[in-house]
């Protein structure tokens, strides 16, 4: 996501290895699908906040590494560029708000992220 695609043709390996990673990941997810407890419980809402880093005037601000080590938030994880972070949000229970309570902690996360 974000990059910048050059190569249009594959050799042999690369189709290999795309279609071994690929039945790694549906192991991974029938492994979890089989868990007898998956899904069972209340329903809950999740969501992430993608935010671009921009200077007064717009311009992109190259400060998402020096913002992840002065936060050191366990929800705030880097991404492809170094002008952009993204804030995973807490799972909030789908009978207690979740709209009010995620847009509440957003609103926490990107007065903190702000400060720079």
């Amino acid at each position: 996501m974000g990059q910048s695609i050059q190569q249009t043709e594959f050799a042999r390996a690369d189709y290999k290895n795309f279609d071994r990673r690929l039945m790694q990941n549906l192991a991974a997810l029938e492994q979890l699908l089989a868990r007898p407890q998956f899904g069972v419980g209340p329903g809950s809402f999740g969501a992430e906040l993608e935010m671009y880093i921009i200077d007064k005037e717009g311009n992109a601000l190259c400060k998402n590494q020096e913002i992840l080590r002065v936060l050191d938030n366990p929800q705030l994880t880097l991404e492809l560029n170094r002008f952009n972070l993204e804030y995973n949000l807490s799972p909030f229970a789908i009978n207690n708000l979740p709209f009010t309570e995620s847009e509440n902690e957003l609103l926490r996360a990107v007065k903190q992220v702000r400060r720079f």
